[in-house]
């Protein structure tokens, strides 16, 4: 069985099943708020989208959004409840799987922000963009989950590449960011069938 987790799933718990902020692009949450009103011209969007290829801006908005705080080492114990609550649905989903004898493989798929700032090397002080797949890495191993992140693989093409792997304005995935990902998944589905841990 194969999961997807996105820093997003810790962003809307607790939270009526609406985002508590939006990333760097989201007008409510950015220097970008007085245009909120014109987002549908297509000058306003361009000149987001235009804005927004600047990393070190990209990265400078991000730092205004509530997102922020989902990344600071240590980890704040608002944002450490709800991981708890991500590690039960984990437990839930490997109890089925356990059921069935087959496997769980749970991909981590990072925020844009996140392959950034590995990808350029920089810094932003209290903040550790690897902590969740830390947290979580550690919680799969004492489980017996396979845990996948693709953060470094995806900030490393970055920084070799300096291709986007996500659109910048809507943050999904690029044809070269699905590309990686589904290249990382097969290598992780084709070494877990080999050891036996999946049917």
């Amino acid at each position: 069985m194969i999961l997807t987790f996105l820093p997003n799933d810790l962003f809307v718990i607790d939270s009526g099943g609406a985002a508590e902020s939006q990333g760097p692009v989201a007008p409510k949450d950015s220097r970008l708020a007085g245009l909120a009103g014109l987002a549908d011209l297509q000058v306003v969007t361009a000149l987001k989208r235009l804005l927004l290829q600047s990393d070190s801006l990209y990265l400078r908005l991000y730092q205004l959004t509530a997102r922020l705080k989902y990344f600071e080492s240590p980890m704040p114990t608002s944002v450490r409840r709800k991981l708890e609550t991500v590690q039960k649905s984990l437990l839930k989903a490997a109890s089925v799987c356990k059921q069935r004898n087959t496997k769980l493989i749970v991909a981590s798929l990072p925020q844009q922000f996140q392959v950034i700032l590995r990808g350029r090397e920089d810094r932003i002080d209290g903040i550790d963009p690897s902590v969740i797949d830390r947290e979580l890495g550690i919680f799969a191993d004492a489980n017996g989950l396979v845990w996948l992140p693709v953060l470094e693989p995806f900030s490393e093409e970055y920084s070799r590449a300096r291709d986007d792997l996500y659109y910048r304005l809507d943050g999904h995935l690029t044809p070269r960011g699905n590309l990686l990902f589904a290249e990382l998944m097969a290598e992780e589905i084709m070494r877990t069938v080999k050891c036996g841990g999946a049917q």
